[in-house]
């Protein structure tokens, strides 16, 4: 209604140009019917888009400002996939276009391509006894990299290789931060940033004494920004930024090397034969810790007199490590 309106209005100011007279005055009357005419047309086309704001989703232009896609609509263990989109649209232009291209109406249509297309092939870490995502078992750290470079390959974009983030024989607790902020660092500066996850753990009281450590949850993010960029030798810790499909936000952690309570954490399991995990565990100082406010991984659900972290453990990311 509101076309034929601006039809009929753009009409009758047509009908009173002048048909005779100077030409300077006949110059000035089709310039304003130009204006006139133009923003008729604009106002017809924000009318329509404030109309498709109640109705159907309106699909996203491919360079818009970056959002965070949710996890909800898939489930709490969606995060892996989520966080392989969320590093997509966080990165560079290629990137970004590279999403847009995936089938689907907007970004979770997408997602919903890519566990279709990638999640469901055979699990590497299991042997094919399931499939590499899993509604209730979500992504193992290392299906990771299969998953996402079968989605980088489809979409023409560079591979990425993944690595746990432990500590290396004789390496420092501040050699270790540098070496993974320049991992991330890296990664940011090729164009795709590093997907991390994020496990946390805690201690209790075993029943002979001393303490048990246990694994909590894990949650894989991709790190879209770093502060400092150039992390100085003295530095014991850094603030990072992750695009968090949990909260469908971009949140603020803060990572540092523990230098004087050692703990404990797993680096990986072994499939034994009757299907079931047989972890790895590591202890020391291993991992680079990580303390965000809206991050609570399940260590808001242990009593207070427990002690519970929460470590950067396994990463993808297009860029090598530096030494």
């Amino acid at each position: 209604m509101v076309t034929v309106a601006v039809l009929f209005w753009v009409d009758g100011i047509r009908k009173m140009l002048p048909t005779a007279g100077d030409l300077q005055r006949r110059q000035i009357s089709l310039a304003l019917l130009r204006m006139f005419t133009r923003r008729a047309f604009l106002t017809t086309l924000g009318l329509a888009a404030a109309g498709t704001a109640t109705g159907a989703r309106a699909r996203p232009a491919a360079d818009a400002t970056p959002e965070v896609i949710s996890q909800k609509t898939f489930g709490d263990m969606a995060c892996g996939p989520c966080a392989l989109a969320n590093a997509l649209v966080h990165g560079d232009a290629d990137c970004r276009r590279a999403f847009a291209r995936l089938e689907g109406y907007d970004a979770l249509e997408r997602v919903g391509t890519i566990i279709q297309r990638f999640g469901t092939k055979p699990s590497e870490t299991y042997h094919g006894r399931r499939a590499r995502y899993e509604k209730t078992g979500g992504l193992t750290s290392e299906d990771m990299p299969f998953f996402a470079n079968d989605l980088l390959s489809a979409l023409d974009l560079a591979a990425v290789e993944g690595r746990w983030l432990n500590v290396n024989a004789g390496e420092s607790g501040r050699a270790h931060l540098r070496r993974i902020h320049g991992l991330f660092s890296d990664a940011l500066a090729a164009g795709m940033p590093a997907v991390v996850e994020v496990r946390s753990f805690g201690a209790n009281t075993a029943a002979e004494g001393g303490a048990v450590w246990n694994g909590l949850q894990g949650h894989w993010m991709p790190v879209v920004g770093l502060e400092p960029a150039t992390l100085p030798e003295v530095a014991t810790g850094y603030v990072c930024r992750f695009a968090n499909s949990a909260t469908g936000t971009v949140i603020q952690g803060y990572a540092y090397a523990e230098l004087y309570r050692p703990f404990t954490a797993t680096h990986g399991f072994k499939l034994k034969e009757d299907g079931t995990q047989k972890w790895e565990w590591i202890t020391g100082y291993p991992y680079i810790l990580l303390q965000a406010p809206e991050l609570g991984l399940d260590t808001q659900k242990r009593p207070w007199h427990e002690r519970t972290y929460m470590s950067l453990s396994y990463a993808v990311s297009r860029a090598a490590g530096r030494p």
